[in-house]
């Protein structure tokens, strides 16, 4: 009998997957899903005392027939989440993958507030294009002690991104279905709490054109998090 494939990492690929809940054939119907599975989890909103406060925007980008990453559209292929990979001018995780995100500031009125104001400035995404679906939680980032917030939000329509060249160094636009596959093949289910998990690492690795990245830590975590308690359960 042939030995069963095997993922990154020696896992079995044996019991391959079930399909990712989320087509892309229904932008709204599938938004308004997602929006009520967030309002279900009724995540706490502020962060631990003594940690930094800040957020991040998980970006959704439904199907588009425009063209591809890092132009005027999301392109095909279903929804797709926005990644940046952080230039080496910035202050901390310098060459990482990461939603667009960061501290909070004296005029973010509130969490939803400071992570529309990064994506403005880090991917160029005006606020109001952004509808707001929920918040998915807080996450712990051991490395800057940020207690980052996650704001959950998709786009009715193509987007002009404007990456900011000290800030990012290049934008990914992978499909939810290539990293949703990744969350099944490499068992991410089976961890009980992807927020606080550490071992072992969540990873994810996009692939675009001639360029192959890892997403790991705290973005991993997130990913993992929002397949888990919200995709799953659509």
């Amino acid at each position: 009998m042939a030995e069963p494939a095997t993922e990154r990492g020696g896992r079995s690929r044996a019991n391959v997957s079930r399909p990712l809940p989320l087509t892309g054939a229904d932008p709204p119907g599938e938004a308004a899903r997602i929006a009520r599975r967030l309002l279900e989890l009724a995540a706490p909103r502020d962060p631990w005392p003594g940690l930094r406060d800040g957020a991040a925007l998980l970006l959704l980008l439904p199907a588009s027939p425009g063209p591809g990453p890092g132009s005027a559209a999301a392109g095909p292929g279903g929804w797709r989440v926005a990644v940046t990979r952080r230039s080496e001018a910035v202050r901390g995780h310098k060459g990482q993958m990461s939603l667009p995100g960061g501290g909070r500031e004296a005029g973010d009125a509130d969490v939803e507030a400071t992570a529309l104001r990064e994506a403005r400035e880090e991917i160029g995404v005006a606020p109001g294009l952004v509808r707001v679906l929920g918040f998915l939680g807080r996450f712990y980032v051991h490395v800057s002690l940020f207690h980052l917030g996650v704001v959950v939000g998709t786009v009715d329509g193509p987007v002009a991104f404007a990456p900011a060249p000290r800030e990012v160094s290049r934008l990914f636009l992978p499909t939810l279905d290539e990293l949703y596959k990744q969350y099944e093949e490499n068992g991410y289910r089976r961890i009980s709490d992807p927020v606080k998990a550490t071992k072992p690492d969540l990873n994810y690795w996009v692939e675009e054109e001639e360029a192959r990245e890892m997403i790991w830590g705290a973005t991993g975590r997130v990913l993992t998090d929002f397949f888990a308690r919200v995709v799953d359960h659509l």
